[in-house]
């Protein structure tokens, strides 16, 4: 079966097999052209024959799951001499293998790296840290840059090294995304420095930044609405003519909600988008304050701002954008 995929793959142009495993499936697909196309869904259970037997030719350890391999394959298809690069990466559900017959073309593969995994996704290749076995952040983002991604997660950027990379997988064509604990998204900049990210590879390879906080919703059952005083207005910052009879929400409580007042919660975001401007400043390692002001000065919205739209669509109180803010 093995030799089968190989043989399509190289008659159909394939730059790469990727054989991706799923709670219910296996995945083979070909990139074509640079788009991935679906061949095969072979049976879940044959994932663990295929698996060793790819591993067998390209002369890995067929005993290793917990940590990413690499290996190589040489042999004829159709005629052709052809030399495989073979990366195989453990996920969630076995190990996803990408075997390289030509040069790396642009995909739309994404793959995660996360600790732990907290939410499964359909048709995206996640990943857990096991530091235990030694697959860190970093040492699992060396492996996953070999998968041939378009797309990669990294759970959270905690150390230089895992910084450099992610920032290098950028530099070289890749989507990256990763999370940061700051308090808001011109801090972002200046944490990635302070764990000594130079400035310039941060300046050319940074597109975007987001903070979110979460507030809880108002029970739709049981809150009140209620006319804010002008000092209250002024005491938060909002403009009193703008909010003229303007009717907010505040909770009560009831049986619905446990008296809490509260039932869900959602979102308030704080979008960064890197200019020219912002990059500049980037490069020059300004403070965040002179960041954040320049970003307002073209058009950023405060997570505080994204909080009172909230409230004056009565989906929050004015209390608890206050509390997240």
């Amino acid at each position: 079966m093995v030799n089968q995929f190989l043989t399509r793959g190289v008659e159909a142009g394939a730059s790469d097999v990727h054989i991706e495993p799923f709670a219910d499936r296996l995945q083979v697909r070909f990139r074509i052209d640079g788009i991935l196309h679906e061949h095969a869904q072979p049976a879940a259970s044959l994932q663990q024959a295929i698996t060793s037997r790819i591993k067998i030719m390209a002369k890995m350890d067929i005993a290793e799951r917990r940590l990413p391999q690499d290996g190589r394959i040489r042999m004829k298809i159709a005629g052709k001499d052809i030399d495989l690069r073979v990366s195989c990466l453990p996920v969630m559900y076995g190990e996803s293998i990408v075997m390289r017959i030509l040069d790396r073309s642009p995909d739309k593969k994404i793959i995660t790296i996360e600790d732990p995994v907290e939410y499964e996704l359909a048709g995206i290749n996640q990943m857990e840290v096991n530091p235990k076995a030694g697959l860190t952040f970093a040492h699992g983002l060396r492996s996953i840059v070999r998968q041939d991604p378009d797309v990669i997660l990294i759970g959270e950027i905690r150390d230089r090294e895992t910084a450099d990379i992610a920032i290098q997988s950028a530099l070289t064509g890749h989507l990256v995304f990763s999370t940061l604990h700051t308090n808001d998204a011109a801090g972002a900049v200046t944490r990635l420095i302070e764990i000594g990210v130079e400035d310039y590879l941060l300046s050319s390879s940074l597109i975007g930044i987001m903070a979110q906080r979460l507030v809880r919703i108002l029970c739709p059952v049981c809150k009140e609405a209620f006319t804010p005083t002008p000092e209250l207005l002024k005491k938060v910052g909002l403009s009193v003519s703008a909010h003229d009879d303007q009717l907010f929400y505040k909770p009560k409580g009831c049986k619905s909600c446990s008296f809490s007042g509260y039932r869900g919660r959602t979102a308030i975001f704080e979008l960064l988008p890197v200019s020219d401007t912002i990059r500049h400043l980037i490069l020059g390692a300004k403070a965040s304050t002179v960041i954040r002001d320049a970003a307002l000065a073209e058009g950023m919205t405060l997570l505080r701002s994204d909080g009172w739209r909230k409230v004056k669509n009565g989906v929050t109180s004015i209390e608890e954008v206050l509390r997240v803010t």
